[in-house]
């Protein structure tokens, strides 16, 4: 693939992400962004490369998954993410990753 093709094939916005052994991807999504075709998109790349994926993200979803108290319809779609392809959730423990003074 070349590098113009690679940079097509992941998402453009708010990520970051680092190809070597490995595939490093920090991204963000907004609370008024979708989600489903980018982080599909990253996942296919690292797939087709046969390069291991490290996904970081701060999604802004919300799921009983990975520890909150409530799941919305953004963490179900990222849990069916996560299922479909054979990912796995490293956080640690339950506590949030967020706050602040509105919290």
């Amino acid at each position: 693939m070349s590098e113009s093709e690679e940079e097509e094939a992941l998402p453009d916005d708010h990520q970051t992400c680092a190809k070597g052994d490995v595939l490093l991807c920090l991204l963000y999504w907004d609370i008024e962004q979708g989600i489903l075709e980018k982080v599909k998109n990253v996942i296919k790349f690292s797939s087709d490369e046969n390069i291991p994926l490290i996904l970081a993200s701060d999604f802004n979803v919300h799921s009983e998954s990975w520890g909150s108290t409530v799941s919305n319809p953004r963490g179900n779609i990222m849990e069916d993410i996560i299922v479909e392809n054979n990912l796995a959730i490293l956080n640690k423990g339950c506590k949030p990753t967020f706050g602040n003074r509105r919290c």
